[in-house]
């Protein structure tokens, strides 16, 4: 596997060479395999049939040595092996197999003969052995023996796989000139469609094509690249249009919240504008009215009936009440327009002073008051009281008809905000009517059950809101409610 990779990790052109390369020399050593074998088993039968002949010849030169047991005429008869190089000896035995001559005639005649085969030849140890018979006139006179060795078949064959090495030598290097030359034909277009793609990839520019490359599988992985060329094209034509009208769109959204915003701003601060000046305005009929109630009361108040009193006495409510209401959007109307001055603000301190307020409120009631550790952050210390006091003012007020009324105070930390509330057991709300609770003159129970104007948790959510939190609330009609407030908290505070 890993010289597999290593394979993979190879340049195209390398891999045509090598592909190549090993293609050549796999077809050439087969071939050569073929030829050499061919050679060296014609070279071996050619070398058989000569020996085999000779044996032939020599044995019919010895007839007449035989025929007149002429040893001297025998011996000259088979020294005619010399003339073949590879016969190294050789024996004429006679018809009774006793050795009659032999060659060379420096052999003794009484040497040891190996044994030969019956007839033929046969190879034995890296020799060939000759075995043929003197036959005259179809009788049997005697038998030449002789041995030759190979070496003129292993020079044949040496021979010829130098000669084929180098053939196969010379058939390489060619091959390999030619890949040199010929490989740019396959390995240039893929590179160069390679270097393009590289080039597209840096500038992100589809609107070009490639130069087609004939017909063949390059021409046509040239024309499928065009055609995605094409496609990415359309589809980035499409995407930009896509986003410039998204962008448009955008403007346009944004374009259109600001002036919304501008326009609610504007409407924000001509209705604060115009509840102080509605409050302010009102206050002076207000005093008139409560003057002469007073002068009324003072004056002819034993000269007025039951029904009389009655009716004063409701006038004299009526205008507390009123005063109340513009009280309330006087301030409300300032909360809007007051600047935030953050500075540390011991919530507990708060509290504290809060439920001491409010005890002319509580001074006669069965309270349970469970406080619990709060932490302090960075607001604006007025509006932080104003909070306070609304939200435990409201839970003194709804929980009027509890024995004990239980209050409770406390916090939680998440994340990067502080949460606070109030949680009591007074009359509570149905969570339908929840939207309503921090609108301005929003209010879920009737004056004569619980007094109030329904400004007091609109500035509550105005405050928080201007300090970056939330405010929302929780409850059950006759179970209680418990209303939240979260405010930013530094790391510094925690």
């Amino acid at each position: 596997m890993s010289r597999l990779k290593f394979i993979q990790n190879l340049s195209i052109k390398s891999k045509i060479i090598l592909i190549v390369f090993i293609v050549v020399l796999t077809a050439l050593a087969l071939g050569f395999a073929t030829v050499a074998t061919w050679d060296h088993n014609k070279t071996k039968r050619t070398m058989e049939s000569n020996l085999i002949l000779n044996a032939k010849l020599i044995g019919d030169y010895c007839v007449v040595p035989l025929f007149f047991n002429d040893r001297e005429q025998a011996t000259e008869a088979i020294s005619g092996l010399k003339f073949v190089e590879s016969v190294e000896e050789a024996y004429l035995l006679d018809k009774e197999g006793k050795v009659f001559a032999v060659y060379p005639d420096t052999m003794k005649i009484n040497s040891p003969v190996q044994i030969y085969p019956e007839s033929g030849i046969d190879k034995i140890k890296g020799y060939y052995l000759v075995s043929e018979s003197v036959v005259f006139k179809g009788e049997r006179l005697g038998t030449i023996l002789f041995k030759a060795n190979t070496r003129e078949l292993a020079i044949q064959s040496r021979k010829l796989t130098i000669t084929l090495s180098l053939l196969a030598l010379a058939l390489l290097s060619i091959s390999l000139i030619l890949v040199m030359k010929l490989h740019k034909f396959i390995s240039t277009p893929i590179l160069d469609l390679a270097n393009f793609t590289s080039a597209i990839s840096r500038s992100q520019d589809f609107n070009v094509q490639l130069d087609m490359h004939g017909n063949d599988e390059v021409g046509f992985l040239y024309e499928q690249f065009n055609n995605m060329l094409a496609q990415m094209l359309r589809r980035k034509n499409e995407r930009d249009i896509a986003e410039q009208e998204i962008k448009e769109l955008n403007a346009s959204l944004e374009k259109k919240v600001k002036e919304r915003t501008e326009m609610l701003e504007s409407a924000n601060k001509e209705l604060e504008s115009f509840s102080y000046s509605v409050s302010h305005d009102l206050r002076a009929p207000l005093r008139h009215i409560n003057g002469y109630l007073e002068l009324l009361t003072k004056k002819y108040d034993l000269q007025l009936d039951e029904k009389g009193r009655h009716y004063r006495k409701t006038i004299s409510e009526a205008a507390t009440q009123m005063g109340r209401l513009i009280d309330d959007l006087l301030h409300f109307s300032r909360t809007g327009r007051m600047e935030v001055k953050p500075e540390p603000v011991d919530m507990s301190k708060i509290i504290a002073e809060t439920i001491s307020i409010l005890e002319s409120e509580t001074k006669d009631r069965e309270i349970e008051w469970q406080v619990g550790t709060m932490v302090s952050v960075t607001a604006d210390l007025t509006m932080m009281r104003q909070v306070w006091l609304n939200l435990i003012g409201n839970a003194v007020k709804y929980t009027k008809k509890r024995k004990p009324a239980i209050i409770e105070i406390g916090c939680s930390i998440k994340g990067s905000e502080v949460t606070y509330f109030v949680r009591d057991n007074g009359a509570g709300f149905d969570m339908n009517y929840a939207q309503k609770l921090f609108g301005v003159f929003q209010r879920l129970h009737s004056n004569e059950e619980f007094e109030g104007t329904g400004i007091g948790l609109a500035s509550v959510s105005k405050i928080v809101a201007k300090h970056n939190g939330k405010v929302w609330a929780e409850g059950e009609v006759d179970k209680g409610a418990t209303f939240y407030f979260s405010l930013p908290i530094l790391k510094k505070e925690v």
